[in-house]
């Protein structure tokens, strides 16, 4: 894999002394969490391979007590160790590697160059425009028409530790109470209806992210988090879909803060 690691051991080696920064610039708090995070899926991802120049694709435990979903396979990238995409329940290795194979041999179809695959700014890059055209086109897909939606007349706005400034709100034209979540510069990378929870006997906002992981929350607010936690990689790409909606149906205590919430999901990962 190119000149700097040759195994999966060496990147395995590299996650546990923390891996690279992935953000332009973060502070002490950041940056802590972020090696928290890379010594974690060290000792969490198994069966690795290496794929290309900077993928490393292997099965990952999502999850600390058994079940179906405790484990799902992942596209991992090499020196930061953010998680890339995760497949989906029920395929395997031979999917992942597909699926590894095809964003490696990617190629931009207006310059014909790579993905840029360098540590420094790569979380900024999978979230942009860039880097999510590169993932659908990977797969073989396109976004659709249901996520080509701009952002209603009427927004508010969610800005993150980074100062990255998402908005919400609810969809112009809807027959139904919709709530749709963008990412900075106006894409669509969340949306969800509001829907009854027989379990809680609570109204919920059930729905998906834009790669079609489910994702949940009581209230508004509590969506919008759980959206912008998964799009920043803070909540891992392959967390059940089932652990979310427990976990985010129920509010959070009124002592516990956004943060603690999802520091208490990366040491699950």
């Amino acid at each position: 894999m190119g000149e700097r690691f040759s195994t999966p051991e060496e990147v395995r080696e590299h996650w546990c002394g923390g891996g690279d920064a992935y953000r332009v610039s973060e502070n002490r708090d950041q940056a802590e969490q972020r090696r928290d995070v890379a010594r974690s899926r060290a000792g969490r991802c198994h069966e690795a391979e290496l794929v290309g120049e900077a993928l490393v694709v292997a099965r990952f435990e999502t999850a600390s007590v058994p079940g179906p979903d405790r484990y799902r396979w992942g596209i991992f990238h090499a020196g930061t160790s953010l998680l890339v995409t995760a497949m989906r329940a029920g395929q395997g290795a031979e999917q992942a590697r597909a699926g590894a194979q095809a964003i490696d041999a990617w190629r931009d179809p207006e310059t014909g160059q790579p993905f840029d695959w360098t540590s420094d700014g790569l979380s900024d890059r999978l979230r942009s425009p860039y880097g999510r055209g590169m993932l659908d086109q990977a797969r073989g897909r396109e976004s659709g028409q249901r996520w080509e939606a701009a952002p209603p007349a009427k927004t508010e706005k969610y800005e993150t530790d980074d100062g990255q400034a998402y908005t919400y709100g609810k969809a112009d034209g809807s027959t139904r109470r919709e709530l749709h979540v963008f990412a900075p510069g106006g894409l669509l990378i969340a949306r969800a209806v509001d829907h009854f929870d027989v379990n809680t006997k609570k109204n919920a906002w059930i729905g998906e992210s834009r790669d079609g992981r489910r994702l949940a929350g009581q209230r508004e607010r509590h969506f919008v988090e759980n959206s912008v936690a998964v799009d920043d990689g803070v909540i891992p790409q392959g967390l059940a879909g089932s652990d979310i909606v427990e976990w985010f149906v129920t509010p959070p205590e009124p002592s516990t803060t956004v943060t603690d919430v999802q520091k208490e999901l990366c040491d699950r990962t």
